[in-house]
This record gives structure tokens, C-alpha cells and sequence, in this order.
């Protein structure tokens, strides 16, 4: 008994284990499932264009004496039914029901759609870019039907075929003409497909209308350039006309005028690209032998100062002072030792390194200064003054715009300035305070080396009146920057990395 229980056991193991076998999945994955409707979108739209593109009133006569059962006779699909859509009985009613019955051709935005965002799906993309794309293109689609079934009233219905505008295009049209009349609805109607069209193309009113601004101002400027050489060989003409008529006395007399006058008109005439006026920071002379700035008087060493045991903490740090109340227990002051023979160290113990104070010259400076004042008036900003500042790093043009010129315009164009001067990224201030001027700050070719003995030595350290003076550096401008530590209860130094934060720290 007990070997056949054992026996009945392994069976049960082996049902168990063949149960619990792994099935097979043959389900399909989300996005698989996105791909494959993606792409049947797609083509579904590609099938709904091609047949509305070739889309013949000639279908009509045979649709009209067809219908569903029609499919499944063999008579249908003999010569008694010719049909001359490229998509056969199909295409015919569909390219039926869009053009006729909804915008006519222009319902060839449905498919274009419909074909987009099935290309979107089967390429995983996201659809927060045409869905605004698509409520513009659909608004431009019922519009332009609705301006041809506005034309079709003007002109008449016989002159102009249906097919253009469609059932829904007629019934829009009508509407506005029965209420604003011809003249209200043509511009009515007129003006909203010029907005459709902008909205379309930009998705933004103000990047249009700067657009036709500035193909208004490249169409003025290309017949003028063709108008120029005809006017100057008429006036050459006219010129030796005069000249002829005129006796010696008074050409003479002529000559002179135009030599009196001639320069002001050539001011006149010039371009509105202004000089750059270059402002280089005052370079100082390095004396080698000047030691460095001696510190303070000691406290003991003068008469009439009190000593350091005499004054409070308040006298000894005011701005920095945090008293704690019923504490008593006093620091002992260490006794401070005077070096009377002790001398500073000179400056010819730090190296010296070339001198690279023209790094950027004022040619260069000059061509830049131009450069930018001519590719913001690409734009339509006209500049009055332009002030290059060159620093040992960036260079700061400060530039002075035309009353007339928003500051707002001048931001939005920081990345195609940035390319016209081809540098890495520049930084504008817009405004600059206190100096009412906007500021472009560019970085140069080649950065300056600031030497910490350029630095020291400089007559704005060595004549400072600071307690614990401390030479950072140059400023954007190319002057000195000094310090007072005694006034810093912190400092933080923030830059990139390998820009020399830890080297400034250690110097």
C-alpha cells in the first residue's frame, strides 16, 4: 500500500509540473499596436488625397445611378461603368463626399492631417507641435472655400465650378454675404486668409509681420538699385545739357557752387553705419622697485589711538558684531610683536609675463563695432552711437538706439547676433544702469593674461586706503579691482570649471 501511494504521489508531481509549463505570449506590445495604426492612418490619408486629387465630374452621371448592391453584381464591373478616379468606385465616393459635400478641393487638408499624424505614431513622436499646426491649417481650409464660394457669388456659379468651394464653402459665403454684403464680406474674408496664411507659416503674428517688413524693405531696395543707374545717366545727360546752354561765367560760377556744397550732400548720403568710438582703460607703469602697500599703523605705535585692550568688541569689528549677553567669559588678547627691521617683499620677485595689451586691435574693434550695427539693421534697429570697451577677456559694446526702438526687440535677437560675430555666446544687458545704453558683451579671440604683479603694482593698490586690501583682478572694463577683506565676513568666487578659481584663491 504504501509503494502504490508513493506511485500515486509521483503522477500528481508530474501533473503538476506539466501544468505549470510556460505558455507561449502572443499578445502585442503598446507601442507595436501605435505603430500599426500609425502606419493604416497613414495610409488611409495617402488613399483619401489621391482620390480627391483626382476626383472627375464625369464619376457623377455613374454614382448617381449606383448604389451598396451595386458592389456585388458582375454587370459593375464591365465597360457600363466607366469611372475615372484613380481609386475606382471608391476614390469616386469619397472624392464625392469631400468635395462636393464638404470645402471642395481644399478638403485635401483632411488627408494631409489625417497622413501626419499617422507619421507621428508610427515614428513614436509627440503631438504638442501640429496640434496647433492643425487648428490653424483647418481654419485656413474653411476660409479659402469660403473665399471661393464668395467668388462664385460675385462672378456667378456658372463661371466658377462648385469644386472649389463645396457645399460647406457655399454656405459660409452666403451667410456673410447676406449679412455684411460684398464689400463687407470680401474683407472680412480677405483679411482672415492673410491671418490663416501667417499663423500657417510662422505660428506667431509678430514673426510675420516682421517678415513682410523686411521682404518690403529687400523689394523697395532691389528697384531702387534698378532705378539708380538710369536716373544718374539722365541726370548726366541733363548735366551736359545745361552745361552746354550755360555760357563760361556761369559754369564757372556752377562749378564752384557744387564745390561748396558737394561734401554736405555726401553727409547726407552716407550709410547709417556709425564710427565705433574705442574707450581703453588707462594702462599704469610697473615700477619693479615699489614695494608693496605697508600695512596700518599698529595700535600701539601711535599716540592718542587707544590700545587693543582699551576698545570694545564693538569699536574693534562694528560690522560684524554679534554680542552674546551674559556670557563672561573673556578672551585672553595675545600680545601682538612689532617687526621694526622687517622689509616688504619687492615685485621683482614675481614673474613677469609678455605683454598682451593689444590683443584685440582697434581695426578689429572697429570692423565688430560695424558688423553688429549692420546686422541689427537687418532687423530694422537703427543704432546712433556705438562704445567698444575692450577687457582682457570680453569685450563690452555699448550701443545707443534710435528713439523710435524697443528694448525688447534688441533681446529677442541675443542668438543671431551671437552668429554674425561667430563667438561662442555673448550676454546682453539690457539696459545697462545709470547709463541708459545696452550693452553687448562679446568674448575675444584670444584672452589677456592679468598677471597678479600687473595687478599690485597699479597705482589704485598701492595708494588704496583700505584696511586689508585685496587685488582681484581686472573688471570686464580692463581696471583694476581692489578689495577690502575686512568688510567681507564672506566671499564666495563662483566660476567654470579650470577658469581659476582655486588659483585666484591661493594667490
Amino acid at each position: 500500500m504504501a509503494k502504490s501511494g508513493s506511485k500515486r504521489g509521483a503522477v500528481k508531481k508530474l501533473g503538476s509540473n506539466k501544468k505549470s509549463a510556460p505558455q507561449e505570449d502572443f499578445s502585442i506590445s503598446e507601442d507595436a499596436k501605435k505603430q500599426i495604426f500609425g502606419f493604416l492612418l497613414s495610409l488611409a490619408g495617402i488613399l483619401i488625397f489621391l482620390s480627391i486629387l483626382s476626383y472627375s465630374e464625369r464619376d457623377q452621371a455613374t454614382l448617381e445611378r449606383f448604389s451598396f448592391l451595386d458592389l456585388f453584381r458582375k454587370e459593375t464591373y464591365s465597360s457600363l461603368y466607366v469611372i475615372y478616379n484613380w481609386l475606382g468606385i471608391a476614390g469616386a465616393l469619397l472624392s464625392n463626399f469631400f468635395v462636393n459635400n464638404l470645402f471642395g478641393y481644399f478638403s485635401g487638408a483632411i488627408p494631409i492631417l489625417i497622413t501626419l499624424y499617422g507619421g507621428l505614431l508610427l515614428f513614436k513622436q509627440k503631438f504638442s507641435r501640429l496640434i496647433q499646426f492643425s487648428i490653424y491649417f483647418l481654419l485656413l481650409m474653411v476660409t479659402t472655400s469660403s473665399v471661393a464660394g464668395l467668388v462664385r457669388i460675385l462672378w456667378g456659379t456658372d463661371n466658377v465650378p462648385s469644386r472649389y468651394s463645396g457645399a460647406v464653402g457655399d454656405y459660409i459665403s452666403a451667410i456673410f454675404y447676406q449679412t455684411l454684403g460684398s464689400v463687407g464680406a470680401s474683407v472680412l474674408l480677405l483679411m482672415a486668409l492673410a491671418l490663416n496664411i501667417m499663423f500657417v507659416i510662422d505660428g506667431n503674428l509678430g514673426k510675420s509681420l516682421d517678415r513682410l517688413k523686411r521682404m518690403s524693405v529687400f523689394i523697395i531696395g532691389k528697384l531702387k538699385s534698378l532705378r539708380k543707374p538710369k536716373e544718374e545717366s539722365d541726370d548726366d545727360v541733363l548735366d551736359l545739357e545745361e552745361e552746354e546752354e550755360l555760357s563760361p561765367l556761369e559754369q564757372e560760377k556752377e562749378r564752384i557752387r557744387q564745390s561748396k556744397y558737394g561734401t554736405e550732400k555726401e553727409e547726407m548720403d552716407e550709410e547709417p553705419i556709425k564710427e565705433t568710438t574705442i574707450n581703453r582703460p588707462v594702462e599704469e607703469v610697473i615700477d619693479e622697485e615699489l614695494n608693496l602697500p605697508k600695512p596700518k599703523p599698529l595700535a600701539g605705535d601711535v599716540s592718542g589711538v587707544k590700545s587693543k585692550k582699551e576698545l570694545s568688541e564693538t569699536e574693534i569689528n562694528p560690522e560684524n558684531y554679534n554680542e552674546l549677553e551674559g556670557s563672561g567669559d573673556e578672551e585672553d588678547d595675545l600680545e601682538e610683536e612689532v617687526l621694526e627691521n622687517y622689509e616688504h617683499p619687492g615685485l621683482s620677485l614675481l614673474e613677469d609675463y609678455p605683454q598682451t595689451k593689444d590683443v584685440i586691435t582697434d581695426e578689429e574693434l572697429t570692423n565688430n563695432g560695424k558688423l553688429l550695427q549692420e546686422k541689427l539693421l537687418k532687423f530694422g534697429i537703427e543704432i546712433e552711437k556705438v562704445f567698444a570697451t575692450p577687457g582682457p577677456v570680453v569685450t563690452l559694446y555699448e550701443l545707443i538706439p534710435a528713439p523710435h526702438i524697443k528694448l525688447s526687440k534688441i533681446e529677442s535677437l541675443q542668438d543671431d547676433i551671437a552668429l554674425a560675430m561667430k563667438a561662442k555666446g555673448i550676454r546682453m544687458i539690457i539696459p545697462i544702469p545709470g547709463k541708459g545704453t545696452v550693452g553687448v558683451e562679446i568674448p575675444n579671440s584670444v584672452a589677456q593674461m592679468v598677471s597678479i604683479k600687473d595687478v599690485i603694482s597699479s597705482k589704485k593698490f598701492r595708494e588704496t586706503e583700505k584696511l586689508l586690501p585685496v587685488a582681484f583682478g581686472k573688471t570686464i572694463e580692463g581696471e583694476v579691482y581692489v578689495g577690502d577683506l575686512a568688510k567681507m565676513p564672506h566671499v564666495l568666487i563662483a566660476g567654470a570649471t579650470g577658469s581659476g578659481k582655486s588659483v585666484g584663491i591661493n594667490t
